[in-house]
């Protein structure tokens, strides 16, 4: 009682206008506010010496993650969550885990002198060596600061012109903030809100794969520069409501601060160029929300005619942009929405020769629109729409699209996914498809994997402990918070347990179709079935692999009922 007695003393001494944390509305905060009424004392963090004051759950948006979290509130102060911050930071999902220490490395934010503890060895650290769990809990501040600085800039500049505090905007979604920014400038000056039209029907974006298999070099990715909110402003399309005409001028606004942010990522490097680059990849988010809030059910101002209209002149961009680059000579892989891959002309792949012929289409699709250069790349591996995979002149490569990354994937199975994708776009320098496939077999089979390879994350939910399809999950589970996460692995009875719990007991055929239904990603880049099979045989745990015998079938549970 005394430490949570001192913090409230501390906060108020300091008077802080922001309490940052990471996860600390599903954990922080539920834990201390526990832990004091333990004691019968009150968490008196407000300016005025209010508790901690807890609300109704709540789900907070990013991009198309939605989190379930308990929402709480400082009179006089904002807490902000980077937990959820990064996540609305990461809208590429470029991130395969959101807690703090996974984060900070794959961000490259980690520093080599920073202290570790296990969570199960915290209680017995604090007992034995106390200074070594306090040099723990400053590095964990440290980090949650880096992450801030580098996820919470968009959010607070964005105080500056939304009618919203900075906790607000940090957890509402980017409809609601469109509606603040309307309803400010209609209550100012007096005029009448509308009330939302009913929904209806509109067409989505324009998305084509015209090829599969291994393109480049070069492979270039073109994508008109917002397309959407330079549709709306080129051919003057609002809501119909919009009495004031107050909509365009504040999408032009925040599409110009958009391309500035871009234009200074791409000059810089490291830290700059990572905030820079988040900050314009989340004023992307709310700037692309604009369109979106025409179709928004509870938009004020919502328009779903005028949705329909820039979807449509979007379509007749895009394939313009097409056809032009077609007739330039360029292959075109694949295109989705504003965006479009393709391989120049071989006598037009220099740097300056791309950049002409960006110009070319430039000048054919109108004033208002503008096609760049986003990114090339050495080769590029083409699976199906939406799902591929580019390599890097420096031999790094970037992984697309649902089917290829999966948080749920056993790393196993993400490590055979990049090493096989390495051996079609690298085949001089990396194992043969076939070879890595059969490898991996044989390891599973022989048990040579860890525990840890061989499991899986699970994220607790509501739907755990009342859905009958995650019984098997509530079962080891009891007892824990909904938001947690854990790794379990399938035991040869079909049931999960903890990976901690590993008693050599995995189930290896379950994981051997695991690692076949993984291969059956690449089937479309064989003419034939039989190309396909012979590459990625079935094999079990019986199968003679030296003589390559593995064609017997075992029936199993559908891989997708976990």
């Amino acid at each position: 009682p005394e430490l949570i007695e001192q913090l409230g003393e501390w906060i108020q001494l300091h008077d802080p206008d922001v309490i940052e944390g990471h996860n600390i509305f599903n954990f922080d905060l539920p834990f201390l506010a526990r832990r004091a009424a333990r004691h019968g004392i009150d968490l008196k963090w407000g300016r005025d010496g209010s508790p901690v004051r807890f609300g109704n759950r709540q789900r907070f948006k990013a991009g198309a993650r939605t989190i379930p979290y308990e929402s709480a509130y400082v009179r006089g102060r904002h807490i902000v969550d980077t937990y959820q911050q990064i996540q609305r930071h990461d809208v590429a999902g470029r991130l395969s885990s959101y807690g703090l220490k996974p984060a900070i490395e794959a961000l490259g934010l980690e520093r080599h002198d920073r202290t570790h503890v296990q969570g199960d060895e915290i209680a017995e650290t604090w007992r034995s060596k106390p200074d070594q769990l306090l040099k723990y809990a400053v590095d964990d501040v440290l980090d949650t600061n880096q992450l801030s600085q580098l996820a919470l800039p968009t959010e607070f500049y964005q105080t500056q012109v939304l009618p919203s505090g900075l906790q607000a905007v940090a957890t509402g979604g980017p409809g609601e903030k469109v509606n603040d920014l309307l309803v400010r400038a209609y209550i100012r000056t007096g005029v009448s809100i509308p009330t939302p039209r009913p929904p209806s029907g509109y067409p989505g974006g324009f998305t084509a794969v015209r090829g599969t298999g291994v393109y480049g070099p070069p492979v270039v990715n073109a994508d008109v520069e917002s397309l959407y909110p330079s549709i709306m402003i080129a051919n003057s399309i609002s809501p119909e409501s919009d009495e004031l005409g107050v909509f365009l001028p504040i999408l032009e606004t925040l599409r110009d601060e958009r391309i500035r942010a871009k234009r200074i990522a791409e000059a810089t490097d490291g830290s700059e160029r990572a905030r820079w680059s988040g900050t314009q990849l989340s004023l992307k988010v709310l700037i692309n929300s604009f369109y979106g809030y025409l179709g928004y059910g509870r938009g004020y101002f919502n328009d779903y005619r005028a949705a329909a209209n820039v979807t449509r002149r979007g379509h007749q961009i895009i394939q313009e942009v097409e056809s032009t680059l077609h007739q330039l000579g360029s292959t075109i892989v694949e295109i989705d929405t504003d965006g479009i891959y393709f391989v120049p002309p071989e006598e037009s792949s220099s740097p300056s020769d791309i950049a002409a012929m960006i110009e070319q289409v430039n000048d054919r699709i109108g004033e208002g629109i503008r096609l760049s250069v986003d990114g090339v790349w050495q080769k590029m591996l083409s699976l199906k729409l939406k799902n591929y995979a580019l390599l890097h002149d420096d031999g790094a490569l970037t992984i697309k699209g649902s089917s290829l990354r999966s948080r749920r994937d056993e790393p196993f199975l993400r490590d055979f996914l990049t090493e096989s994708i390495y051996g079609y776009l690298s085949p001089d320098n990396h194992m043969a498809p076939r070879d890595l496939y059969f490898q991996v077999a044989r390891k599973m089979i022989d048990r040579e994997f860890s525990p840890e390879e061989i499991s899986r994350q699970e994220s607790i939910t509501d739907r755990t402990f009342t859905s009958d399809v995650n019984r098997r999950l509530a079962r080891i589970v009891e007892g824990e918070r909904v938001g947690e996460r854990i790794t379990v692995y399938q035991r040869h009875d079909g049931e999960l347990e903890r990976t901690e719990r590993y008693a050599d007991d995995e189930d290896r055929s379950y994981l051997l179709q695991r690692l076949r239904a993984m291969a059956e990603r690449f089937r479309p880049l064989y003419a034939d079935d039989g190309a396909f099979e012979h590459t990625y045989p079935v094999v079990t745990v019986t199968s003679d692999l030296d003589g390559v015998a593995a064609q017997e079938r075992v029936t199993q549970r559908s891989l997708f009922e976990m």
